[in-house]
């Protein structure tokens, strides 16, 4: 390594995090010299070099690397959770020379084995979202990768973007995390599940939450718990359509999830809806508890709901959803952890609270929007 080289790479070094990794496997013993490559090969007769990065080393004259054919697919959300991810980190052990790249190799990062595993900086003058393959030149590969848009010291695992290695698929899983102004409320079902509050200093007796007085306790047959659990059911899925619109504004989700409130309207607008009860009229008795769970049908799809009951003196109301599309897509809504899974593709959105009063949310698998790779493919 020439002087002017080995002054560049710790130039670079101290722009690195001094943070830790997710895992105790993930964790580097210390810090060895950054060694960063960019490669610049001209795709056809008179292009021109790059410009020098910063603040990573100078770019090398050196031969394209071609991506193996079995080289890892890593696809860019639609939406970056920032303008501009700054910050490279490897999750799990690797050998050898870890590459990333367009598909075609004609710009390449490569980092060797004496790299840190973590706050890895990103070329400066090229998008981030050009790298496409990734591979290792021996040894197998990291078991997932993460890019972050500033550095951080808590050991936080939640990263802005983070690719994980399938086993026997080619593309990887990708996860996106935003910022949100808030977390869901979910006011609907609040108001069913939430016993009334009394206005009286002292009152005889506590009322039941509505869900328990009208459904859940409800006496007789199953006509007499009808029609509330289908108001009920329409309230769960207004409540899931205000999440979908909060989590997956700005292009952030896939169009399964897009146009997933047009079809909830729909079944809460249908006039003609079916009900059946699937439990016992007392309620299916459960280890912690009472489960009561009915299915609505209409002609956009078919919802199950099940609420759990924890009883004892004080009632303690668990209920979840799922929804079977026409289009025999499958979604499960967990409003007590405000969580959205995708059975059908599978994907996952969630929601957590963070400091300011503001929320995150976390979009991945199938939920999530991806670019078209025919667009950044062969990207200059």
């Amino acid at each position: 390594m020439t002087p002017d080289l080995a002054r560049n790479v710790k130039d670079g070094v101290q722009y690195a995090m001094r943070g830790s990794v997710r895992s105790n496997q993930r964790k580097h013993s210390g810090r060895a010299l950054l060694a960063v490559i960019i490669l610049a090969v001209p795709t056809g007769t008179g292009a021109a070099p790059l410009p020098p990065p910063q603040p990573v080393a100078r770019v090398a004259a050196a031969a394209a690397v071609t991506p193996p054919t079995n080289a890892l697919v890593t696809p860019w959300p639609l939406a970056k959770p920032c303008a501009r991810p700054r910050w490279l980190g490897i999750a799990g052990r690797r050998e050898g020379t870890l590459f990333w790249s367009n598909a075609s190799g004609s710009r390449q990062a490569s980092f060797g084995q004496e790299s840190p595993n973590d706050a890895l900086p990103l070329p400066a003058d090229l998008p981030p979202e050009l790298f496409n393959r990734l591979w290792v030149s021996s040894g197998p590969m990291p078991e997932a990768i993460y890019v972050d848009c500033k550095p951080s010291d808590d050991g936080s695992d939640e990263h802005a973007i983070e690719w994980s290695a399938i086993p026997q698929r080619e593309k990887a899983e990708v996860t996106a995390r935003y910022t949100i102004p808030r977390m869901p409320r979910g006011r609907r079902l609040a108001r069913w599940l939430e016993p009334p509050k009394s206005l009286a200093l002292f009152p005889e007796t506590d009322k039941p939450a509505p869900f328990l007085a009208q459904i859940g306790w409800g006496r007789g047959k199953a006509e007499d718990v009808s029609k509330p659990s289908i108001r009920f059911t329409r309230d769960f899925l207004a409540d899931l359509r205000d999440l979908v619109a909060l989590g997956c504004s700005n292009r952030r989700c896939a169009s399964v999830l897009q146009s997933i409130s047009g079809t909830i309207l729909q079944a809460t607008t249908d006039p003609n809806p079916t009900y059946e009860r699937l439990d016992q009229e007392t309620g299916q008795v459960e280890p912690l508890g009472h489960k009561y769970e009915w299915r609505m049908s209409t002609r956009a799809m078919q919802v199950r709901v099940g609420c759990l009951d924890f009883g004892a003196d004080a009632h303690q109301l668990l209920c979840e959803l799922t929804l079977t599309t026409s289009r025999r897509e499958v979604i499960q809504f967990d409003a007590f952890h405000a969580e959205i899974k995708l059975v059908e593709p599978k994907g996952f959105i969630g929601f957590a609270e963070i400091e300011g009063g503001r929320a995150r949310v976390t979009i991945s698998g199938a939920a999530l929007a991806l670019r078209d790779e025919s667009n950044i493919t062969n990207a200059k």
